[in-house]
């Protein structure tokens, strides 16, 4: 959230230094642009251009957190579904299973959400879907009830799927590197802009206040893209694990005695 902070703060505190500077000591009276008529005409057709791409860009980045967001809640549910659906089977298989659901609920929140931070994803987590995929193909299916938790199990698995599928997906940067770098140009191109319409002969305060306005939303606007570009980053807008954790509340109240896992999912046998 800092770090966000400082990417508009230091900026503007730059550029506003920068007006002192040169209306002070390097402004020609009138600034350097005095003799184009169409200076003003420049400046708002780039201004523009820079406005639509950093609009363009916010509203498909909420579009890709939004998307992030729905796939955590979607994951989370189908997980508790599973759980439910584990306790229909005969003790042993519905144990193995509840335990499995549980550990692998646990895995997301301690190995797999630090590991999205980094781009990547858990393995730990992949061995507890191996692991269920595993337990309930060797499970006993008997009565009516059993054939269809059964039926429901991998119905709401396909969910679970699709939700850790979409989270992993959405958490990987949404803006491509050379999007961020035609930003970063054209911003400063707009506020180089108008440093260079600086008249020494006009009082610094209105001049430096409306560069300290412009730089405010230009990287204002950008500081947004950031924040919500990795969804499951400390920038200022990270979705947090608080649905998977309220899931392992719930399952935890009546888990078997005997888990095959830690605390944090690590598993406790080979």
């Amino acid at each position: 959230m800092w770090t966000t902070a400082l990417l508009v703060l230091g900026p503007t505190i730059l550029f506003v230094g920068l007006v002192v500077v040169i209306h002070d000591y390097l402004a020609p009276e009138g600034g350097w642009l005095r003799q184009m008529e169409d200076a003003g005409e420049i400046f708002s057709t780039v201004g523009t251009g820079l406005a639509v791409l950093v609009a363009f860009l916010i509203v498909a980045a909420f579009g890709h957190y939004q998307n992030a967001r729905d796939a955590v809640g979607k994951e989370a549910v189908a997980v508790q579904q599973q759980y439910v659906m584990a306790s229909y089977f005969d003790q042993a298989d519905s144990d193995q299973l509840r335990g499995e659901v549980l550990c692998y609920a646990r895995a997301v929140v301690d190995d797999e959400w630090p590991a999205m931070q980094r781009n990547d994803e858990s393995a730990r987590v992949q061995g507890w879907v191996d692991a269920m995929d595993t337990s309930m193909r060797a499970s006993t299916v008997d009565t009516q009830k059993q054939v269809e938790a059964l039926a429901h199990w991998f119905d709401v698995n396909n969910d679970r799927q699709d939700g850790r599928r979409e989270r992993l997906a959405e958490s990987k940067p949404f803006v491509p590197g050379f999007l961020w770098a035609a930003l970063i140009l054209i911003s400063l191109v707009v506020l180089g802009y108008q440093l260079l319409m600086i008249d020494p002969s006009v009082k610094v305060f209105g001049q430096a206040y409306s560069m300290a306005a412009m730089a405010i939303t230009v990287f204002a606007a950008l500081a947004v893209v950031f924040m919500v570009d990795r969804p499951f980053n400390d920038r200022g807008a990270e979705i947090s694990h608080i649905r998977m954790d309220h899931a392992i509340a719930l399952m935890s109240r009546t888990a078997p005695p005997t888990l095959p896992c830690t605390a944090d999912g690590t598993p406790t046998r080979a």
